[in-house]
């Protein structure tokens, strides 16, 4: 009986050792791809700023060559 009893908890603390590991890999994973997300933010934020600023530039551009254009 008690060896059943020992062998029990010893499955129970696979068990559980097996979920906590699970756990943290779960955890990990979650913190993985947010810090991703984050990133990814991060670059389309400066993507929308680049394309601002050329867009910017463009018009300029364009200003000065109408300006050196014979009239």
């Amino acid at each position: 009986m008690e060896k059943k009893n020992n062998d029990m908890e010893l499955s129970l603390e696979k068990a559980l050792e097996k979920r906590s590991k699970s756990s943290l890999y779960f955890s990990l994973r979650t913190a993985d791809v947010n810090l991703c997300k984050t990133r990814v933010e991060e670059l389309d934020s400066i993507i929308d700023k680049l394309t601002s600023k050329i867009e910017i530039l463009e018009k300029k551009i364009e200003k000065m060559n109408l300006k050196l254009l014979p009239q």
